[in-house]
């Protein structure tokens, strides 16, 4: 008998939370360090912070904006507006001058994880930045 779809479901989001590790950081905090990869290999962690009356707030505690800046990336005006993009069509804001973020109840967290690592990932994509830099490099746009 061949395994259904909802097997494969199954078995995926049981290698999901095997391959999540959860470290508590303090009475608030915690990391979620998820199997997810950015464009160097690295595992993307999230952070998960309570705050008063039942809501969370989740972030990337700075690490995307500055791996584009470590990877050589300066968010130029046009590489700004890239990312704002991905900010706005994933709800995230911008806090701290580099932290992606974003703020709801404890009852969206699965949206809002959703939400922070498709926009991770998504201003992570190296080899598309990089082609636009590439596409541009000589001019002031990129």
């Amino acid at each position: 008998m061949a395994i259904t779809t909802q097997n494969l479901l199954d078995n995926y989001f049981d290698w999901l939370r095997k391959s999540s590790q959860v470290n508590h950081l303090d009475n608030a905090t915690d990391e979620i360090i998820t199997p997810f990869v950015d464009d160097i290999n690295d595992q993307i962690s999230i952070y998960v912070e309570h705050l008063n009356s039942g809501k969370l707030r989740l972030s990337d505690d700075g690490y995307t904006l500055s791996n584009l800046t470590f990877m050589g990336l300066d968010l130029t005006t046009t590489r700004k507006g890239l990312v704002d993009k991905v900010l706005n069509q994933f709800n995230i804001k911008i806090i701290e001058e580099e932290t992606l973020s974003i703020e709801g109840p404890e009852d969206d967290f699965p949206t809002m994880k959703f939400n922070l690592l498709s926009a991770i990932l998504r201003i992570n994509d190296g080899p598309r930045i990089k082609k636009v830099y590439k596409l541009n490099r000589d001019s002031d746009l990129v």
